[in-house]
């Protein structure tokens, strides 16, 4: 993923997106991901958006900021889930 042009992830159907957050955290320059709200949610304005339903399709070359991987590690999410569990 380091090395590649762009990373592409034309999802219909993910709830996260685990792979694009890879491929920021492995220095791809350029990450595409589906126009759909919960792409939206996760990578903001950090990533560039496509239809995934248009085969024919544009997208705007910009970089990806690497600040969205300081919102999500898995140690947020372990410590998250054991306070969760604490409370039971």
């Amino acid at each position: 993923m380091r090395d590649c042009k762009a990373f592409i992830y034309p999802t219909f159907y993910e709830g996260f997106g685990i792979p694009p957050m890879e491929a920021i955290a492995a220095g791809t320059e350029q990450v595409i991901v589906s126009d759909t709200e919960v792409m939206h949610e996760i990578y903001e304005d950090n990533v560039s958006y496509i239809n995934p339903y248009e085969y024919a399709c544009e997208w705007d070359e910009k970089k990806v900021n690497r600040d969205i991987l300081r919102k999500y590690s898995w140690e947020k999410s372990a410590n998250k889930l054991l306070e969760i569990l604490r409370e039971f």
